[in-house]
């Protein structure tokens, strides 16, 4: 922390020095009569206990500042100036279950479970799902969840919060031809003779066997693909091609397609349920979280716009768990009344 941020290096040293001057239940009486001599002195007791209070909670945030890279933000506000209080608002819209349906029959998940396609059949957990060969398997994914499916030829899919997934239960000798409206990883079996292609509404991605990310909301603004192994070609209706190699991202942005070099594990550790975040703007941060379990937020006059953040935040089933730790990176504090969510930056002394 010190090397990347070495204006920092005073206040740091004296959080060092706050924590061990920290000690609790370190007292020891001599008798019983001690004891009772220190419980009559109550006003100094609350005092010391006022005071013992403050260090604690001043260093237990610290210590969690310092145990998190994530929390570098939180770090920089708490040793910042004092300003007016600002609020974050979001709604988080009510949660709906995961939806399989095959042919013309539907049924919800309530809870995510490995769903998986083999004879023209898709099995989810310990059930079946009865289907028609050759006929399409829709999966729908809300907000706040993700999924799994393994296809036909044994490649495997990862759906994110948000997305429908349209598949055949068996593959032609042709092509594999998948759709997405919004955003998948996909492990893709290698068969050379075979390509997989996934389809989109504005970008097409034809591999032969690979592993990479497909972002492609239809309200997204540029619709994007990160590879993660193998190659991959990158097609479009109108603003042609281009082929990619392994820690390349390729986006749709203005009617052009722009290739760079990315951290693969900031844009695929969803899956593995984190998200991952290196020097990231805070608004790409509340957009993402956003987007996963559907909170709208409005930033607008926030002094947190223009900050960054780096470390993990863990996708958890609770989102409780979640605006705990976006209060813990950005130093704040958050209400939430039923759907409505309301983070309040710390007022400091």
């Amino acid at each position: 922390f010190i090397a990347t941020r070495p204006e920092l290096k005073n206040e740091f040293e004296k959080a060092i020095r706050v924590c061990d001057s920290v000690r609790l239940n370190d007292c020891r009486y001599a008798d019983r009569q001690s004891l009772l001599n220190r419980i009559k002195d109550s006003a100094t007791r609350r005092k010391h206990r006022r005071l013992l209070l403050r260090r604690v909670v001043a260093a237990a945030a610290i210590l969690l500042l310092l145990i998190s890279p994530s929390a570098y933000l939180g770090m920089r506000q708490w040793f910042g100036h004092g300003e007016a209080s600002k609020e974050l608002t979001g709604e988080i819209l009510h949660s709906k279950d995961i939806v399989l349906t095959v042919g013309d029959r539907s049924v919800t998940l309530p809870q995510p479970v490995n769903m998986r396609i083999e004879d023209g059949r898709v099995y989810y957990g310990n059930e079946r799902a009865a289907a028609l060969k050759g006929k399409e398997c829709r999966v729908t994914v809300p907000h706040g969840k993700r999924a799994s499916l393994t296809l036909a030829d044994c490649s495997r899919l990862w759906i994110n919060a948000g997305t429908t997934v349209y598949v055949p239960t068996t593959f032609n000798k042709g092509t594999r031809d998948i759709y997405v409206d919004g955003e998948i990883f996909i492990d893709a079996a290698h068969r050379p003779s075979q390509p997989f292609i996934v389809h989109t509404d504005r970008i097409n991605v034809t591999v032969h066997g690979t592993s990479f990310d497909v972002l492609a909301y239809r309200n997204e603004v540029a619709p994007a693909v990160v590879l993660v192994r193998g190659k991959v070609m990158v097609t479009t209706p109108r603003n042609g091609s281009m082929m990619m190699q392994p820690d390349e991202r390729v986006a749709l942005t203005n009617g052009k397609l722009e290739k760079q070099t990315v951290d693969v594990a900031d844009y695929v550790s969803w899956k593995d349920n984190y998200l991952s975040f290196s020097n990231t703007p805070i608004e790409k941060v509340l957009k993402q979280v956003g987007k996963y379990y559907n909170i709208r937020f409005t930033t607008a006059d926030t002094i947190l716009t223009g900050k960054r953040i780096s470390g993990k935040l863990y996708l958890s089933n609770q989102i409780d768990d979640v605006l705990n730790s976006i209060s813990l990176m950005t130093a704040t504090t958050y209400k939430r009344d039923k759907n409505i969510v309301k983070f309040i930056e710390k007022e400091r002394r």
